[in-house]
């Protein structure tokens, strides 16, 4: 059950979400519908067994495996023992022990404990309650419901309207009151547009360069090899003087 804080058209806010939808009149005939208002006058009348029985299994599963969830997670001790507390517990393990339905009764009056309802209070309040079904949504081939309620009811100094937006499931064939329909879902896309890492070629390590095994010594000696001179350049000839010419006297 979600609460709609801004005031909205209901038809505007569920006809794009919704491909089928229920207004006016129908809105009320619809079997979903007539759960919706059998769970909201129950649980603002503060009668929780009976809104439990409407309820999905799994709902209510959820709902508190979700709480022992958050026990487990509290930093401090006194923490955890102040929401085992709020139930009725002394220890996590009566929280555990209870059924679903259990559990569901016992956290909504751990919530109600906050405020002082008295018994004429409660009265006043059962015999004030008003319920106006606005719209119905469908998805899933009709066996995902979406149900929007005007309620109304007074209170020991004021007249309270809000809007209620239930969602409902099939069971078996029956509408049931589903807790988790509401909740976000976030799945993981790939963006086709975005440019795909690159891979890089992993760096070529040097080889070094492999260690020249040290010669063992056999005990002989080994003379040194002979180094030959190198040729020495032969003198370089003069060419022979032109002779001169001898004239005759």
């Amino acid at each position: 059950m979600k609460r709609f804080l801004p005031l909205i058209l209901a038809a505007a806010a569920l006809a794009p979400l919704c491909p089928a939808q229920v207004n006016s009149n129908d809105a009320v005939k619809h079997p979903a519908a007539e759960v919706v208002v059998r769970y909201l006058r129950h649980a603002l009348s503060l009668e929780y067994d009976l809104a439990a029985k409407l309820i999905e299994p799994q709902s209510l599963e959820s709902l508190k495996g979700g709480y022992i969830d958050r026990i487990k997670a509290a930093p401090v001790l006194d923490e955890e023992m102040a929401m085992i507390k709020k139930l009725g517990g002394e220890r996590l393990s009566d929280i555990e022990a209870m059924t679903p339905a259990q559990f569901y009764i016992a956290y909504n009056k751990g919530l109600q404990s906050r405020f002082e309802i008295t018994p004429e209070l409660l009265n006043r309040i059962k015999s004030s309650i008003k319920l106006r079904v606005l719209s119905v949504g469908l998805e899933e081939d009709g066996n995902l419901a979406h149900v929007l309620v005007r309620t109304e009811h007074d209170r020991e100094r004021h007249h309270v309207k809000d809007l209620e937006l239930v969602s409902l499931v099939k069971v078996s064939g029956e509408w049931k009151v589903s807790l988790v329909q509401q909740r976000a879902v976030f799945e993981r896309r790939e963006d086709p547009g975005a440019e795909k890492p690159v891979a890089r070629a992993e760096p070529v390590k040097p080889t070094p360069a492999p260690r020249a095994e040290p010669v063992e010594p056999t005990g002989k000696e080994v003379r040194p090899a002979q180094v030959v001179d190198p040729v020495k350049p032969r003198p370089v000839v003069d060419p022979v003087k032109p002779i001169k010419e001898v004239k005759d006297r």
